[in-house]
C-alpha cells in the first residue's frame, strides 16, 4: 500500500460514507446513531494530502440516555498514505477526549508531538514514538481498504500499530476468508 500510486488507491477524494449505527441487546433492535466519513483532497503543508473527516453522533432519543458526539479528522498523504496531523474531539457521556497529533517524520528520531486533553486527566503535551506503520484511526481505515486481501493468508496474524489519546496500540487483525450473506 505504501508504494500504491493515487490513481491506483482503492479510494479517491470526494468519497463520502454515510452510516446507520444499529444496537441489538435483548429486547433493545433499534438504530441508536449516524456516522458520516469524507475524504477531500487539500494540501497540507505543501503536500498533496487527503483530509478524512469522521463524525459520529447518537440519535435524538438515544441523546436521553447516554449522548455521544465524536469527531475524527485526519490528514494524509496522497502518496504513500502517511499520517501528516490527527484531530480528535470526543464527548461521550460525561467524558470528554481531545487529542491534537503532529507527526514529525523529518526528526532525527521520528515521533509524534502530541497536545492531549481527557476529562479524566487533564491537559498534557508529550511525545509518542513513531515508526513508518504507526497510523491514527481514520489513516488506519484507509490504509485496511486499500489492502490486497487476495495476498493475506487466512488464519495468519497481521500487526497493526495505532494512536490514540496518549498510548500507542500494538493489535492484529487475522482474516477469517469471506462470507456469503
Amino acid at each position: 500500500v505504501k508504494t500504491v500510486k493515487e490513481s491506483e488507491l482503492a479510494f479517491k477524494a470526494g468519497e463520502r460514507m454515510d452510516f446507520t449505527l444499529h444496537y441489538r441487546w435483548g429486547a433493545i433492535n433499534s438504530d441508536v446513531g449516524t456516522a458520516t466519513v469524507r475524504l477531500d483532497a487539500v494540501r497540507f503543508n505543501g503536500q498533496d494530502a487527503f483530509l478524512c473527516a469522521a463524525k459520529g453522533q447518537t440519535t435524538k432519543l438515544f441523546d436521553l440516555f447516554f449522548k455521544v458526539r465524536e469527531d475524527f479528522q485526519s490528514w494524509f498523504t496522497r502518496d504513500g498514505l502517511k499520517p501528516l496531523k490527527f484531530t480528535r474531539n470526543t464527548h461521550e457521556g460525561g467524558y470528554e477526549a481531545r487529542n491534537t497529533y503532529l507527526y514529525d517524520w523529518d526528526a532525527e528520531e521520528p515521533h509524534i508531538d502530541a497536545d492531549i486533553y481527557s476529562s479524566s486527566r487533564g491537559q498534557r503535551s508529550m511525545e509518542l514514538p513513531l515508526t513508518p506503520c504507526t497510523y491514527d484511526l481514520p489513516t488506519l481505515f484507509f490504509f485496511a481498504r486499500n489492502m490486497d486481501v487476495d495476498n493475506v493468508e487466512p488464519g495468519k496474524r497481521y500487526p497493526m500499530t495505532f494512536a490514540i489519546d496518549d498510548d500507542i496500540y500494538n493489535v492484529y487483525f487475522i482474516l477469517y476468508g469471506p462470507e456469503t450473506i
